[in-house]
């Protein structure tokens, strides 16, 4: 039964307006047995005795049959699952995932930083975003990383923030929401809610960077959820924003970056 539940820790659960919680896959096989005991002696049993002499250690083997069958789905399942989950870096590297409005030539160690996701070696390194240096500790191998580089509106000025991310996905089939911000930013300290479709308050945290939020949609729940945010705000009506983002869409990544 264990097989089951930590191979659906890693799959989607939702089933239209239902949510499939991994652990409550337990509670599929005693429903199985009370629903087709009941079937295979009033049908399959009778039907299956004008063709075969059914037998006790027949019905065992076909039983060892069908576990073995079930073993080889749950192989084949557990190959596409690895192919949506995200690769860790090779021993001894980490990963970089770079955010953020700054342009211009972004350097580390003198080499390009790639917008998108990249692989180096772990270690300190020295970052040059125009006429900005920055010192990174990437010292953690097979560590992944967040990096955002904040730029102000007349790009005199650079701002750097950054965090550790797992590479591995949300238990239980959460979707989790991180905040990147600067560390100067004005909405720094301030409240994030997040509500469900009808309005009813789920989660709230503390803006800063590296924050997150684990959203897991209720057994019969919408997946659209309105995330509302600001300074001053002690309450979601009080808040001057908001995000609205669709849980079904962002649930197969696992988690979602929200930009401030």
């Amino acid at each position: 039964g264990s097989t089951w539940v930590l191979q659906a820790r890693r799959m989607d659960g939702r089933i239209g307006p239902i949510t499939v919680l991994p652990d409550q896959i337990n509670t599929v096989n005693p429903l199985i047995i009370i629903l087709m005991v009941p079937v295979f002696e009033a049908w399959i049993y009778p039907a299956a005795r004008k063709v075969v002499k059914v037998t006790p250690l027949r019905k065992m083997a076909f039983g060892g049959i069908l576990a073995a069958v079930a073993f080889i789905m749950a192989g084949f399942v557990q190959l596409k699952v690895n192919d949506t989950m995200e690769p860790k870096p090779n021993f001894g590297s980490v990963f970089i995932q770079r955010y953020g409005n700054a342009t211009g030539p972004i350097t580390l160690n003198g080499t390009d930083l790639p917008e998108s996701k990249s692989e180096h070696p772990s270690g300190i390194y020295s970052l040059q975003a125009g006429d900005h240096n920055f010192e990174l500790n990437l010292t953690n191998p097979q560590g992944a990383y967040v990096l955002g580089l904040f730029s102000n509106p007349d790009k005199s000025t650079t701002s750097m923030t950054i965090f550790p991310y797992a590479c591995e996905k949300s238990e239980n089939g959460r979707t989790r929401v991180y905040l990147l911000l600067s560390n100067d930013s004005y909405l720094v300290g301030g409240n994030l809610f997040v509500l469900d479709n009808e309005g009813v308050l789920q989660w709230n945290i503390t803006i800063k960077p590296g924050a997150y939020v684990d959203i897991q949609p209720p057994i019969i729940s919408s997946p659209d959820y309105t995330i509302k945010y600001g300074k001053n705000c002690t309450r979601p009506e009080d808040c001057p924003y908001q995000k609205l983002q669709e849980v079904l869409e962002i649930v197969k990544k696992r988690f979602l970056t929200i930009l401030f």
